[in-house]
């Protein structure tokens, strides 16, 4: 059997307000996703580790960059293999060339791949 963990739209960003309103814990999601990711990783012994995208609230070239980086970061803190999918808010400042580094795929090539995993 093949567990999968999925993680999706963290945004990991600055506080938002709307209306003096808090709409978003965008400031807490590193907090958050260190959580979640410690609950796959020891109490559902996830295999694989699905990141959906939207790792990033989209704010600046070097905000962003900054910011995804220490989502991977957090991502990669539960040892587990992990594939990651590009989200709409992670392609705002980032590019293909920066998502590939990010990712450690060759520097050439597309964004998706294929594979197998334990004959699945």
């Amino acid at each position: 059997m093949l567990t999968l963990g999925v993680v999706s739209d963290v945004h990991f960003g600055p506080e938002a307000r709307f209306d003096g309103k808090l709409r978003k814990l965008t400031a807490r999601s590193p907090e958050l996703l260190e959580g979640v990711v410690g609950e796959l990783r020891d109490r559902h012994r996830v295999d694989l580790l699905v990141n959906l995208g939207d790792c990033i609230e989209d704010e600046s070239p070097a905000a962003d960059a900054e910011r995804y980086r220490a989502c991977l970061q957090v991502l990669e803190q539960g040892g587990m293999e992990r594939v990651h999918v590009a989200g709409n808010h992670d392609r705002i400042h980032l590019g293909d060339a920066d998502l590939r580094q990010a990712w450690g795929m060759p520097a050439a090539g597309p964004l998706y791949r294929s594979f197998d995993r334990g004959g699945h």
